[in-house]
């Protein structure tokens, strides 16, 4: 009976952490990333007629800072040293 109550606590602080990680994963910056850089490798043709380059260039750099900021705030907080 006190083996299942400390698994039981456990598994809860696990799911608590689990919910506050993937809450503040930086993933919607990655996605609207993708999002843009698709849409203009998919359109390069549009873009190079009406000289868009330079614009979306600029749009996706910006979302590249932002996922940036995210990513380097997420490891902040949990401790991630990337070895």
């Amino acid at each position: 009976m006190v083996s299942n109550l400390k698994n039981a606590k456990s598994l809860g602080v696990h799911n608590y952490v689990m919910k506050i990680i993937q809450h503040n994963f930086p993933q919607a910056h990655s996605d609207d990333r993708l999002k843009r850089s698709s849409e203009m490798l998919n359109g390069i043709k549009l873009l190079k007629l009406y000289g868009w380059e330079d614009i979306y260039l600029n749009l996706i750099k910006a979302i590249r800072t932002k996922e940036l900021e995210s990513i380097r705030k997420f490891n902040t907080q949990f401790g991630y040293t990337g070895t």
